[in-house]
């Protein structure tokens, strides 16, 4: 029995608090880095607590309770210590028992009651004053933020409405413009890469179609067939055939100037200049078609622009007599009678049978009162058309003139 004796209540306390005592201190040790005391974060509070104000007011002569800088001190330390853990209160005890540790909050609960009351000895109008330069100060250093904030809206504002009117300057055209940064160039190749799909299905298109007989892969057949049309005036049965001639052969310039001849005897003229338009841009020596467009032109009164064409045929071949004709007929309706008579004479020394080269210059000189030389004119065209009958009239006309003037004496 006297082997199996209790022990002590002091060693059994001590043996059973130990465990909790080494796991207090683990946290406590854990836990102090992270632990802020509240007059650090005072001075960046916005409304400052009465005891720091007071701190920084109090006069020793005016506290009433005795009390100085060091009760405050006392008070914000005990605030901070009642915030803590209970745990850290138990971590500190001895290890005599619960006795002691009431022992020790009895003590400090009459520190913390006098330093209340020494707080409430304080004046509150220092702190008002205080409180109320801090609400102003925060105040101006919002303006200035918002002020901040609002030019650089406005920076921003602006070089947004620059960007974007740089942007509407700037409409890329693939397979048009020149790329000038990464985002148009790859634009441009990506296009390129669609053009380059587009021709290869195209290509495996046909060689995968039917093939057609041959006459249906004949160009000349159907242009040919819309010659024939045409004569007929079947304009658009004619045209129909073009168009088959030109999707089998697309730079068939005959087939290209005869719908352009087509259109204009339809009466449908702008159509017909831009068909023309295209021919002499893609194959400048097609002369006929710049002759037909000078003519045009003319009719439309562009008289520039057809004087423009009948000098670039005459560039390439300077005995294309319908140009001259041509030519001398724009500078008449110009009233430039000097230029159509040189034009009409050369146009003669090519083509001395050309009646009606002899009948226009015939008018000329009838506008000049040059008698003798238009009846000669008209006499010489008649001869060459004797069934013409406006070369009768005009000599006829010339003639009656020539009785009327008077003779010299």
């Amino acid at each position: 029995m006297s082997k199996n004796r209790v022990l002590p209540v002091s060693l059994a306390l001590s043996v059973l608090l130990l465990p909790v005592c080494q796991n207090e201190s683990f946290a406590i040790s854990f836990k102090k880095p992270s632990l802020k005391m509240p007059s650090m974060k005072m001075p960046t509070m916005k409304m400052p607590s009465v005891p720091f104000m007071g701190k920084k007011k109090q006069a020793p002569a005016e506290s009433g309770g005795g009390k100085g800088s060091a009760e405050t001190e006392a008070e914000s330390a005990s605030e901070g210590a009642e915030k803590e853990k209970p745990a850290s209160a138990e971590s500190k005890a001895p290890a005599g028992g619960a006795e002691e540790v009431k022992a020790q909050e009895s003590k400090a609960a009459p520190e913390t009651k006098g330093g209340k009351a020494s707080g409430e000895d304080l004046k509150p109008a220092p702190a008002g004053e205080a409180v109320e330069a801090s609400q102003t100060t925060g105040k101006e250093g919002e303006g200035k933020k918002a002020d901040a904030e609002a030019k650089g809206e406005g920076e921003k504002g602006e070089k947004g409405e620059k960007g974007e009117g740089e942007e509407k300057a700037r409409v890329f055209r693939p397979g048009i413009d020149k790329p000038v940064d990464e985002a148009e160039k790859l634009e441009e190749s990506e296009y390129q890469d669609e053009q380059e799909e587009k021709k290869k299905k195209a290509l495996l298109q046909e060689l995968l179609a039917p093939e057609l007989p041959i006459e249906e892969r004949d160009p000349e057949r159907f242009y040919k067939e819309a010659m024939a049309l045409s004569k007929q005036k079947q304009y658009k049965e004619a045209l129909i055939k073009l168009n088959k001639a030109l999707a089998l052969k697309p730079l068939y310039w005959e087939a290209q100037h005869q719908g352009a001849v087509i259109m204009h005897l339809q009466g449908r003229n702008k159509e017909a200049i831009e068909r023309y338009k295209y021919i002499v841009h893609k194959k400048p020596d097609y002369l006929e078609a710049r002759i037909n467009l000078g003519s045009l032109l003319t009719q439309e009164g562009d008289y520039a622009g057809a004087e423009e064409q009948y000098l670039a045929a005459l560039n390439h071949n300077f005995y294309l007599v319908s140009a001259h004709y041509n030519l001398a007929n724009l500078y008449v309706k110009q009233d430039k009678l000097n230029q159509a008579i040189k034009e009409l004479k050369t146009c003669l020394k090519m083509q001395p049978h050309n009646a009606w080269a002899h009948n226009n210059l015939g008018v000329i000189y009838q506008k000049r009162n040059y008698l003798e030389e238009a009846a000669e004119e008209f006499l010489r065209a008649l001869n060459l058309e004797p069934a013409n009958k406006t070369f009768e009239a005009n000599l006829n006309m010339v003639r009656q003139q020539l009785k009327k003037k008077p003779t010299r004496a």
